[in-house]
C-alpha cells in the first residue's frame, strides 16, 4: 500500500472518531451551575438586585412623627387629639385592638389610641433640676411626669421653666398660656355669699373664717371654725343638686344651709334690731346723732347663757359660667335667696315701752365674677338683706380681733342698708393661695386650699 492511501485512511478515522465523540457529548446533558458564594460575587462585581422602595400608597399609616402617649383604664386629664379636639375625660377601659373607651361630660367616646397625642414637657426646677418626659396628669398643685427612669412628682410652686410639647411640636408660649389658663379653681363663694358650686372631691381649704372638706364634687361640709372653738358647734351642708356642662358653659344649682347648736343670738337680735319700736318710733327712726341704745338694754334677759339657741339658714343659688370669648378665663353670674330661723322662732322678751315689729328675715344677692387675668378676678355683688348692716373698717377689724370673741364677724355698730353693693378683688400669687379685698365686712380675706388628700 503506498504511503498516500495510508495517510488518507488515518485522516478518515480521525474525523469520523471526531464526529462521533462531538454527537455523544451532545447528548449528555449539561450539570447545574453551581451557585456563587458572597465572596465570588463581591470578586466578580455582581451586585444583589433589591426590591424596589414601597409607594406611598403602600406604605403603613404613619402618627405623623407622634407616639401613642401612655393610655391606661382609669387616667384622668385633658386628652389632645390628631384632629385638634381636646377632651376632658376618664379612660374606662383600653381593648385589645387599641380601641379607647373615653368617658366625658358629654357621653363615652370610642377613639383609636392612634388617635391620641403624647404630651410631653422639659421642666427646669428652681434648684436647677431638670426633667423631660410625659405628662400622665396635672392638677392645680403639681405635674406628674413619665421619664425614662420611672413616675416623677414635680410640684409647681418648685418650676422656674418649662417647655410643653404635643405630638412633638412644642407650643408656642402665648399657645402655651393661652390654652393652659383654665386651670382655675372653683369659686365656691363671691365674700359671704356662696355659689351653686363645690369644692372638689377630697379638696381641703382653711380660710379666715371657715374651714371645709369636698366628700364628693357635688356635696361639701363647712364649718366657722371661730364659732365651734367658743362652743357654738355648727355645720355648713351644701348640696350640688343639678349641674350640667355643655362645651365651656355650666350652669348649676345649689341648696345649702347652717345648723348652729348653742348660737349666741343677741347677734342676731342686734342685726335685726331695726325692727324694735321704742316710745313708737323704731330704733333706726331716731334723729341723727342719737346714740342707740345697745340689745343687752332692750333685752329682759341680757345674759349669754339665756340667750343660747339652736340657730338655722337655708339658702338657694342657681350659677352660671362660660369661658370668656378670647378663651383666656370664664366669667360667671350667681343668683341665690337666703333666710333663717327667725322666720318661726319666738323673739326675746323686751323691757318695758319696747316691742317687736314682725318681719321675715331675707337676703336676696346677683353677683358677677371675671377674670381679668389667670391670678386677678374681679367680683362685684348686688344684695338686699333686712338684716344688714355696712360696718367701718375700723370697727371691722376691732371686731374680728376682740379678745372675747375673735374671729367672729359682729354687725352691732353698723348703719342699716336694706339694700347695699360690694365689689372687690381675688388675687391668687399661687395656684392655692388666694387673698381678697373688698369694701364690705370682712374688707380682707385669705383662702387656702389643699387638693387630693
Amino acid at each position: 500500500m503506498s504511503r498516500a492511501r495510508y495517510a488518507q485512511r488515518v485522516f478518515g478515522c480521525v474525523i469520523v472518531l471526531s464526529i462521533g465523540v462531538g454527537v455523544a457529548t451532545a447528548q449528555v446533558p449539561a450539570s447545574p451551575r453551581r451557585p456563587l458564594s458572597q465572596i465570588e460575587r463581591t470578586v466578580l462585581g455582581e451586585v444583589e438586585q433589591k426590591p424596589a422602595a414601597q409607594t406611598a400608597a403602600e406604605k403603613p399609616a404613619a402618627n405623623d412623627g407622634a407616639q401613642v402617649p401612655t393610655l391606661h383604664k382609669g387616667m384622668s386629664k385633658p386628652f389632645y387629639l390628631r384632629n385638634g379636639n381636646v377632651l376632658q375625660g376618664t379612660v374606662r377601659d383600653v381593648s385589645g385592638d387599641g380601641v379607647v373607651s373615653l368617658e366625658t361630660e358629654d357621653g363615652t367616646l370610642r377613639i383609636p389610641a392612634s388617635d391620641f397625642l403624647m404630651e410631653t414637657a422639659t421642666i427646669t426646677k428652681g434648684d436647677g433640676s431638670r426633667f423631660r418626659g410625659e405628662v400622665l396628669s396635672e392638677d392645680m398643685v403639681s405635674f406628674v411626669l413619665l421619664s425614662d427612669y420611672g413616675e416623677v412628682v414635680i410640684n409647681k410652686s418648685d418650676i422656674r421653666a418649662m417647655d410643653r410639647f404635643l405630638g412633638g411640636r412644642q407650643i408656642a408660649e402665648r399657645e402655651q398660656r393661652q390654652r393652659f389658663f383654665q386651670g382655675e379653681e372653683t369659686l365656691t363663694n363671691v365674700f359671704l355669699d356662696p355659689t351653686a358650686f363645690g369644692l372638689q372631691e377630697r379638696a381641703f381649704y382653711i380660710s379666715g373664717l371657715s374651714i371645709g372638706f369636698g366628700f364628693t364634687d357635688n356635696f361639701m361640709l363647712t364649718t366657722r371654725m371661730f364659732d365651734s372653738f367658743q362652743g357654738d358647734i355648727n355645720l355648713n351642708p351644701h348640696f350640688t343638686v343639678f349641674n350640667r356642662r355643655q362645651g365651656a358653659s355650666e350652669i348649676g344649682l345649689g341648696l345649702g344651709g347652717r345648723l348652729s347648736t348653742r348660737h349666741d343670738m343677741r347677734r342676731e337680735y342686734d342685726r335685726y334690731r331695726h325692727f324694735i319700736r321704742r316710745d313708737g318710733k323704731t330704733l333706726d327712726d331716731a334723729a341723727p346723732g342719737t346714740p342707740l341704745p345697745d340689745i343687752e338694754e332692750l333685752l329682759v334677759d341680757d345674759s349669754s347663757k339665756g340667750n343660747l339657741a339652736a340657730f338655722e339658714e337655708l339658702y338657694a343659688v342657681l350659677s352660671w359660667r362660660d369661658s370668656l370669648r378670647n378663651g383666656r378665663g370664664k366669667w360667671g353670674v350667681h343668683v341665690g335667696a337666703k333666710t333663717n330661723s327667725l322666720l318661726f322662732q319666738e323673739l326675746p322678751q323686751l323691757k318695758s315701752g319696747s316691742t317687736w315689729e314682725r318681719f321675715v328675715p331675707y337676703r336676696f344677692w346677683a353677683a358677677l365674677d371675671y377674670d381679668m387675668t389667670k391670678r386677678v378676678k374681679f367680683l362685684v355683688e348686688v344684695f338686699a338683706d333686712n338684716g344688714w348692716r355696712y360696718v367701718e373698717f375700723s370697727d371691722a377689724a376691732e371686731d374680728y380681733f376682740d379678745e372675747e370673741t375673735p374671729g367672729v364677724i359682729s354687725f352691732a355698730n353698723g348703719t342699716y342698708r336694706p339694700v347695699d353693693i360690694d365689689l372687690g378683688f381675688l388675687i391668687a400669687p399661687t395656684d392655692t393661695f388666694r387673698i381678697g379685698a373688698h369694701f364690705q365686712n370682712p374688707y380682707i380675706t385669705f383662702y387656702w386650699k389643699i387638693v387630693q388628700f
